[in-house]
């Protein structure tokens, strides 16, 4: 096949050339035969010269296109010129020798430079190849660091973790092909680096971008993420949907727009307790205050496969607290209840830390407690004793543990506690209770630490905290419509307060 397209080569060649002769007038028979002699015996002596050239140097010999060219006589018969007349055989015998010598000095010159070049020709494109993708994935690390675009950081840091020529056996090459490949690895790293961070921030920004108007019908909002892998040398990207927060309808009537966007470089973002899951995620509302009404409860749900020790949690008052969280099979979710409702930032954790308390499975304030146990308000004890009565002191460390990151305690102020050897672990909390005005000492400077509470202290007590009149009722009628559980105290104001009544109304109240 390759013999019959060098043929094919040389004829077309030929015609070519003989294509050229003027027109506009006939050309004589003699004028004919020199033309088509010159075309010939160049183009063929141009194809054997050249492989005469090639073979020479193969052979280790020095140029010198006399050694091997045809003499007139070859020439004659190999060619069958003296079957042509003698202007043809004339012509063609002298073309064909100065083809052959040009075709061959330029095919052993040839010879010698791809020798030459050969070993390090595609050294470049090898590195090329090779550093485009590195660079990209490199970009991708220093994202997800938090680190800004600077790629000879990028490059020093990857070269630290194995040279070029451990990580691509360069050791093998020869001097010129290794410059050139770190050549073309260094400067493809660069525009690839630079490249893909530059469009996977703007990828990130125009994820961010997500602005939806909600208004009375069923939505849900998502948050779209790019990951981005170098499997093979290539780059490959896999979106995913990490969070979503579902609106049912008759949630809102004035159409509002909510956004919902992850904050750049906030793995772990103030976390030192907990391990961390999820970067950190704003739920964002667009209009004057800032704030809607929800109607009705919403949800906000996480992609998450793991341990059951998770939890979203929820920024506020400079520290993480836990929210109420439920796990299924991919996912995780938080109710936001419905009510005024700011926005907020969330993310995930891991409590490896907390024990299940055992007798609060089935109890009506099972949800409130657990989350209060979960936060460091309830102790992670055994058992709670959820239908016990509280005591004050109890009550004091539930109020404390609850209100000290937004109202801080101060000191125990000019108090004298005239029973103060009774408090032992819950004397903070007392202090803090007494110094605010929330729950007072008698005339003798006593607080009774082990005496219950009843519903009218807890009025008096939560209206000095919240500076309104508040009524028992408040929390009673919530605990039958959402916990369908009447309460002693929605009749007998001078009943005592359950420990679980107590986590119920610090959760409801205390947000």
């Amino acid at each position: 096949m390759k013999k019959y397209i060098k043929w094919l080569s040389i004829m077309l060649i030929v015609l070519m050339t003989v294509s050229s002769v003027p027109v506009g007038f006939a050309a004589t028979p003699l004028e004919i035969s020199r033309s088509e002699g010159t075309a010939q015996g160049e183009a063929f002596g141009a194809e054997e010269g050249a492989d005469a050239g090639r073979t020479d140097y193969r052979l280790g010999r020095v140029s010198n296109y006399l050694l091997n060219m045809p003499s007139n006589a070859q020439i004659t018969t190999r060619y069958r010129l003296n079957y042509d007349d003698a202007n043809y055989r004339s012509a063609f015998l002298v073309s064909f020798k100065v083809g052959y010598e040009t075709a061959y000095r330029s095919a052993y010159r040839e010879a010698n430079v791809q020798t030459i070049t050969a070993p390090y020709a595609e050294a470049s494109g090898h590195g090329n190849q090779l550093g485009e993708g590195q660079g990209q994935i490199a970009a991708m690390i220093d994202l997800n660091r938090g680190f800004n675009n600077n790629w000879e950081r990028a490059y020093r840091s990857f070269i630290m973790g194995g040279t070029l020529e451990s990580r691509y056996y360069l050791n093998k090459e020869n001097a010129s092909y290794i410059s050139k490949f770190k050549s073309g690895f260094i400067d493809s790293f660069m525009v690839g680096y630079i490249t893909a961070f530059q469009n996977a921030n703007l990828a990130m920004a125009l994820a961010n971008s997500n602005n939806k108007l909600i208004d009375m019908y069923e939505t849900t909002i998502e948050f779209s993420d790019e990951a981005f892998s170098l499997i093979g040398g290539a780059l490959t990207s896999e979106m995913s949907t990490p969070i979503s927060l579902y609106f049912p309808d008759a949630t809102l009537y004035q159409p509002t727009y909510f956004s919902v966007y992850k904050v750049q470089n906030s793995f772990n973002m103030n976390n030192a307790k907990y391990v961390p899951v999820s970067s950190k995620f704003t739920v964002g509302i667009s209009n004057a205050t800032g704030n809607v009404t929800l109607r009705n409860p919403i949800t906000l749900s996480f992609v998450y496969f793991g341990s059951e020790r998770a939890g979203i949690y929820q920024w506020k008052n400079n520290q993480w607290v836990y929210q109420y969280t439920t796990l299924e099979e991919g996912k995780i979710s938080t109710v936001i209840p419905a009510g005024v409702y700011n926005g907020g930032e969330y993310a995930i954790f891991i409590d490896d830390t907390f024990k299940n308390i055992s007798d609060i499975g089935f109890n009506w304030a099972q949800k409130e407690i657990y989350t209060l146990m979960r936060r460091g308000v309830v102790a992670d004890t055994i058992k709670y004793y959820p239908e016990k009565s509280i005591t004050k002191a109890e009550l004091a460390q539930m109020i404390y543990l609850s209100m000290r990151s937004k109202n801080p305690f101060t000191g125990a102020g000019t108090h004298t506690y005239a029973d103060a050897a009774d408090y032992g672990g819950f004397k903070t909390a007392i202090e803090y209770v007494v110094s605010k005005g929330y729950m007072p000492l008698d005339a003798a400077g006593v607080f009774s630490p082990n005496s219950n509470v009843n519903y009218t202290a807890v009025e008096a007590m939560f209206s000095k905290m919240f500076l309104r009149d508040f009524r028992w009722s408040e929390i009673a009628t919530k605990m039958v419509y959402e916990k369908y559980t009447r309460s002693a105290g929605t009749t007998n104001k001078a009943a005592l307060l359950t420990r679980a009544e107590a986590a119920y109304m610090i959760h409801e109240l205390i947000k």
